[in-house]
């Protein structure tokens, strides 16, 4: 019978640099997934799938987020990280073409 999965203790990791990184958004959002206590995430000139982003809207404790020159930025999964990440301070999205419609969802008031 195979073994049973083991299940991961959660990283401690409170910083991540994967700026111009050379990594799969699949490997991404699976890292993601075992760091809930990140606090500042650099995601700067990736491709971003929805996974990725899912993954970062569960990092409850996410203060800085640097999406700059991104491809891919989904909208409705970005919203999604602004609602659930209530701790966030700083948001980069430079270059990521976000629109009117977008850009007002994020930011109603």
């Amino acid at each position: 019978a195979p073994s049973p999965k083991k299940r991961r203790e959660p990283l401690l990791l409170e910083y991540a640099d994967f700026g111009l990184c050379n990594i799969l958004p699949a490997q991404l959002s699976r890292l993601l997934d075992c760091a809930p206590n990140l606090v500042k995430l650099n995601l700067e000139s990736l491709t971003i799938s929805g996974p990725v982003l899912r993954a970062v809207a569960q990092c409850s404790q996410l203060q800085i987020l640097n999406l700059a020159m991104c491809q891919n930025v989904n909208a409705s999964q970005l919203v999604a990280v602004t609602r659930n990440c209530t701790k966030l301070k700083e948001l980069n999205l430079a270059w990521c073409n976000i629109s009117e419609k977008t850009f007002n969802r994020l930011f109603p008031c």
